[in-house]
């Protein structure tokens, strides 16, 4: 496992511990931040930086992450269709370009600061 795999893994499982049993039932009052929009943050974070570990030429893994960056902003919009406990929040869609935004920083700051690439 990779750096950006191991990454992946703890903001996949951090971002799933607080949609599926923190946020549940809890009076969000002063916690929006971390429980509203923490988990949106996190997943998009997770999944674009997994994305971007693949070995791959750099224009592909980039197609790969932007693709993936779009379906999660995508989902954002079309959950509230998805199930009928499912609402809309823009916050969750800012908190997902904040996660995606901040794993493209990730993946530049690794590749321009001599960092290792995953192998």
């Amino acid at each position: 496992m990779t750096r950006f795999h191991l990454v992946f893994a703890l903001a996949a499982t951090a971002g799933g511990f607080l949609m599926r049993w923190v946020r549940q039932g809890v009076d969000l009052h002063g916690m929006t931040a971390v429980l509203g929009w923490g988990p949106s943050l996190l997943y998009a974070f997770g999944l674009v930086v997994f994305l971007l570990s693949f070995h791959l030429s750099n224009r592909a893994r980039l197609a790969m992450a932007a693709g993936g960056a779009t379906g999660a902003v995508l989902y954002e919009f079309a959950q509230v269709n998805l199930a009928a406990h499912r609402t809309f929040d823009p916050g969750d869609v800012v908190a997902t370009l904040i996660g995606i935004a901040l794993a493209f920083a990730v993946d530049r700051l690794v590749s321009t600061s001599g960092g290792v690439r995953p192998s």
